[in-house]
């Protein structure tokens, strides 16, 4: 006979399977199964049914009868563990049990477990929680950690209050972690220290003195990296600032605790103290001596190489088209009056216009510490924005392409001039364009920086 955990999980699995016949069909199943004396079957059909009407009487009358039958079987299992002091297996008996009865009450069927299995289930608890909570206390003491934490989690599970087990559980969760922590901090790996440090602190936030040694961490493994100003050879004054300040707001948002960007305020208020920029004078090696100076551990130099803006002007051209209009006409036959479409040539307008901006841009990633080139790249951008539209002073519903000197009646040409009498008619402006094309640039960089400041 099927125990009550393989008719939880097979009652589970039917919720989630689309039925082969309808509520009333099931149940019928549902008896011809419980005429034969398989009431377990019989439930697993009665249950299916009631998942597609709820208000099914014929399976809802079955599902009580057979349910409690199941029920039945699943406790007396657990009477016989009880008493053979098995009271482990007794426990689980006693929780599939429930289980069962919960999932037929989610159906609106009640079925009944008496109170004297109950209490025989409360007092075989008490005893398993004591050997449980005793038996992962050892394992704590021998520092079997993940022993000792499922231990731990199985007396939560029976009950979430006893004794200390919740403090415990994460203890037995956190002492591994802080452990590698502390171990990872000495040796200098800080930033796998502190993402040790962190897993203890997202479920444990007091324990012991995790935040301080997290935060020693981050103290020791912190990375300054300073901007310094950007070159700029190309023509357009200024562009080089744009980008950096572009850049240093990407870098400002990287996700990384360790990182710490020194902006180009405080680095040319430096490089003017050590009037380093008075002649012309500031390089790559000015850079690394500024940066120096900033308590850097490594320095972003970039150069603009080119920026250049084109404008295009709107081109106008004239189309020839044709307009429909309506004229009343008398039928000489019948005397009724129907309008009739016709179609007189006409002009529109049709406009067309390109802004571009394009960027050449170089930047290096230099390590202070060992004078490395860790990144170097030359950035090619370009943003364009397009516009294509048309105008027309008359009605636009009525408009036609024209076809030579006639109207071109093809659905697909009248759908693409439709398409420009709604199209867009402001192009995006150069101050626009640039904006998007720092922007990703910087982006870019910013991946780029993180990726290698973090190894």
């Amino acid at each position: 006979m099927k125990s009550l955990n393989y008719i939880a999980t097979l009652l589970a699995i039917i919720v989630l399977l689309p039925g082969c016949g309808g509520a009333q069909s099931l149940a019928k199943r549902g008896d011809r199964m419980n005429a034969a004396g398989l009431y377990a079957e019989a439930a697993d059909f009665y249950f299916q049914a009631l998942q597609r009407n709820r208000n099914n009487v014929r399976a809802r009358i079955g599902m009580s009868q057979t349910g409690q039958k199941v029920l039945n079987d699943g406790l007396d299992r657990f009477s016989r563990s009880h008493k053979a002091g098995d009271l482990h297996q007794a426990v689980k008996q006693y929780r599939d049990a429930v289980a069962y009865q919960t999932q037929l009450r989610r159906v609106g069927v009640e079925v009944n477990i008496p109170e004297f299995f109950t209490q025989d289930y409360e007092r075989s608890k008490e005893i398993v929680l004591e050997e449980l909570y005793e038996e992962a206390e050892e394992l704590l003491a021998e520092q079997r950690f993940e022993d000792a934490k499922a231990k731990f989690e199985e007396v939560k599970a029976l009950d979430p209050n006893f004794r200390d087990a919740r403090d415990l559980a994460d203890k037995a969760f956190s002492k591994p972690l802080y452990i590698q922590g502390k171990t990872a901090l000495d040796n200098g790996a800080y930033r796998m220290a502190h993402g040790f440090f962190q897993q203890i602190l997202d479920r444990s936030p007091n324990f012991k003195d995790t935040r301080e040694l997290q935060r020693e961490a981050l103290e020791k493994g912190r990375i300054v990296v300073a901007l310094v100003p950007f070159e700029n050879v190309s023509n357009e004054a200024n562009v080089e600032k744009r980008i950096s300040a572009y850049l240093l707001d990407e870098l400002s948002r990287l996700p990384d605790p360790f990182l710490r960007f020194v902006d180009r305020s405080d680095m040319e208020r430096l490089i003017e103290e050590q009037q380093l920029s008075l002649s012309g004078l500031f390089n790559e090696e000015t850079a690394i001596r500024v940066g120096e100076l900033a308590g850097a551990k490594a320095i972003i130099t970039g150069k603009v190489l080119d920026y250049r803006i084109q404008e295009g002007r709107l081109q106008h051209t004239r189309r020839n088209g044709f307009e429909g209009y309506q004229v009343q006409r008398k039928s000489a036959e019948t005397g009724q009056t129907y309008f009739e479409t016709r179609y007189r040539p006409v002009q529109y307008s049709e406009y067309t216009g390109t802004n571009s901006v394009h960027l050449t841009f170089q930047y290096k990633l230099l390590s202070l510490e060992s004078g490395e080139v860790l990144a170097s790249r030359i950035i090619d951008r370009e943003s364009r924005d397009a516009i294509h539209f048309a105008d027309f002073d008359g009605n636009a519903a009525m408009l036609f392409p024209a076809s030579g000197n006639v109207r071109n009646p093809a659905p697909g040409a009248k759908r693409q001039l439709d398409g420009l009498l709604r199209a867009r008619r402001t192009m995006k402006s150069a101050t626009e364009l640039s904006n998007a094309l720092f922007s990703e640039i910087s982006n870019q960089i910013g991946r780029e920086v993180a990726t290698q400041m973090s190894k």
